[in-house]
This record gives structure tokens, sequence and C-alpha cells, in this order.
């Protein structure tokens, strides 16, 4: 598990520096260590993986915040020992799976990013397609992660969080003829109550399946009456 998500404890999101401050980090965190082969479930992994994984690992010892610029390439080439091949590859790698972003013209490169739950969501929207999985299930497997956090939130929750919770009620019955505004109270109250239990785990995975299976999405709708049922169910929770 060390190779798939490396010191989570070292995680923070918190203050920007300057940018000579960042740099001067991540300088830090690019050890003289080589790019040994981190065995994942039985395989080696390629080496562009490895290195994918090496500057994600940096980045995060680094504390960088979003947006931060990346070394031009030829200098992460030097630093990694690897060509320019593997290096954008790698690069190509880590834009993927939402860790950095590509700017293009002139002053552009790569920066850092954070990836967000629509990332995951879109290589797990590819897998449940492969596997022709239901949007039944789909649907199941929210009732069961939203039922689980909530059953955490019970015994953690603020009253700060429980008001947010009933401002997206109140939000709804006031104007339950407006169906955006439904919409977005309405998602809203879940990710609030997913939050709420504090495992940032059952956070991103039910924003992610809320992205792959949004009913607004797929053409849902909701009447007067079944905007206020919402509502009641919701003050209910």
């Amino acid at each position: 598990l060390r190779y798939v998500v490396p010191n989570l404890s070292r995680v923070s999101v918190s203050g920007r520096g300057t940018l000579r401050g960042n740099r001067a980090r991540m300088d830090a965190s690019m050890s003289e260590r080589a790019l040994r082969p981190e065995p994942v479930l039985g395989r080696r992994l390629k080496i562009s993986e490895r290195l994918a994984r090496r500057i994600a690992r940096d980045i995060i010892d680094a504390n960088l915040p979003e947006g931060t610029p990346l070394p031009v390439e030829q200098e992460m080439a030097a630093r990694y020992s690897v060509g320019r091949t593997t290096l954008r590859e790698a690069m190509r790698i880590l834009e993927s799976r939402g860790a950095i972003s590509i700017r293009a013209g002139s002053g552009g490169g790569p920066a850092v990013r954070r990836p967000r739950p629509s990332d995951l969501a879109d290589s797990l929207e590819l897998i449940l397609q492969f596997e022709r999985v239901t949007l039944t299930d789909v649907l199941k497997a929210r009732v069961a992660i939203e039922s689980t956090a909530v059953r955490l939130a019970a015994t953690r929750i603020t009253d700060e969080e429980i008001a947010a919770l009933q401002e997206t009620v109140e939000e709804i019955r006031a104007n339950c003829d407006n169906h955006r505004i439904f919409l977005e109270a309405n998602a809203a109250f879940h990710r609030l109550a997913v939050e709420s239990s504090g495992n940032r785990v059952l956070h991103y995975f039910g924003e992610s399946l809320k992205h792959v299976a949004d009913g607004a999405v797929v053409g849902i709708t909701y009447g007067k009456r079944r905007r206020l049922a919402v509502a009641d169910a919701h003050e209910a929770i």
C-alpha cells in the first residue's frame, strides 16, 4: 500500500509560500535515490510509471500548492536522470490522473494540480462501462456509501454542519418551483452529509459515484410534490 499511497501523513494543503520557497522545497525532496523497481500486486512498473509516482511523492513531500510551476523539461530530466521521452510519458500519466496541469503557450508548462473526485469518476466510469454495471447498481452503491457516512456523521457532526444541512432543506422548500435550485440544494445536502462523516475516502468515492450516475444528467426529473418530499426526507435525516 505504501507504493500506491505514499506518505499520506505528510500531505497538507496549508500555505502557499513564495515561488522560490516552493522550488527549494521540491529541490530538497528530490533526493539522489535511484528509481527502484516498485512491485504492485506482483508486477513491476514501467520506468515512466515509477517516475510519475516519484514526482508525485516529491510534490506531496514538498507541500507544493496547486498552481506551482514545475521545473522545465531539461532540468527535470537531469534531476531524475531519465531521458526526455520517459519524462514526457511520466508527465502524461500525471496529467491523466489530475496531479498536474500542462499549460500551453509562452510561459506555460507543467504545474501542480490537486486531483478531484471528478478525476476518479472518469476512470471509474470507464471500468463500470466495460463491466456493464447498471445504473441501479451504481445508485445502490451510493446509498451504501451515504448510509455509512451518515452513521459516522451522527457521532461527530457539529452545530455548524447541521445548520448548513438545514439551510439546503429550507432552500428546497422556498424554491420548490425552481428545478435548477432544487438540484443544486439536493446535491449540496448529499455532499455535506458525507463530508460531515469526517471520512475523506467516503467523500471522494461518494462524489465520484455521483458524477458517474447523476440523476439530473441521465434525465431524472422531480415534480413539485416530489421535491417537497425530498426536503421532508432530508430533514428527517
